[in-house]
């Protein structure tokens, strides 16, 4: 869902993502986790969601299409 979030694939606002500041490793479309005090918040959709994004490779998050990004998302190291 965040794929299609970030790809304007989906009619969501992303008010609630803030870019992060480029960095040198990882992938270019880093978002800013939000800070959660509330333990059932931390596990919700975009806290988890954001964390594990972060992770993915450039390669991964540069696809230029759902059926790709899905494919390679499954080769992915947990």
């Amino acid at each position: 869902m965040l794929y299609r979030i970030a790809n304007n694939l989906v009619d969501v606002t992303a008010s609630s993502l803030t870019v992060a500041p480029t960095r040198t490793r990882g992938n270019t479309h880093h978002y800013l986790q939000p800070s959660t005090h509330i333990e059932a918040y931390k596990h919700s959709f975009f806290p988890n969601t954001i964390k594990s994004w972060n992770k993915c490779t450039q390669q991964l998050v540069s696809k230029q299409s759902l059926h790709s990004f899905r494919r390679h998302l499954h080769s992915m190291p947990t």
